[in-house]
């Protein structure tokens, strides 16, 4: 399993919050799980259901993480950003 792109930043407390913030990803928690959603997601949620979301404290601004600095076989640095062409899908 990779890892996760983002982690949680800081809390979101109120709806007025959220439109101010300038995160076009966040981390919302569903019950035990907590997932990734963007922006786009959680407008388009009914305005009680955000609202009742942020007041539960399930709602937070996703921070991208460090990309993990690797070095070669000639120590040379590197960034990793997991990102492997050719796996995404086969080409005909």
């Amino acid at each position: 399993m990779s890892r996760r792109k983002y982690e949680r930043g800081r809390q979101i407390c109120s709806v007025s919050d959220f439109e101010r913030s300038g995160s076009d990803w966040f981390i919302v928690m569903f019950g035990a799980d907590q997932r990734t959603r963007h922006r786009a997601f959680l407008i388009s949620l009914q305005y009680r259901t955000l609202e009742n979301f942020i007041k539960r404290g399930a709602v937070f601004e996703a921070r991208a993480r460090e990309a993990s600095i690797l070095h070669d076989e000639r120590g040379a640095r590197y960034i990793d950003t997991e990102r492997r062409s050719g796996e995404a899908g086969g080409s005909l």
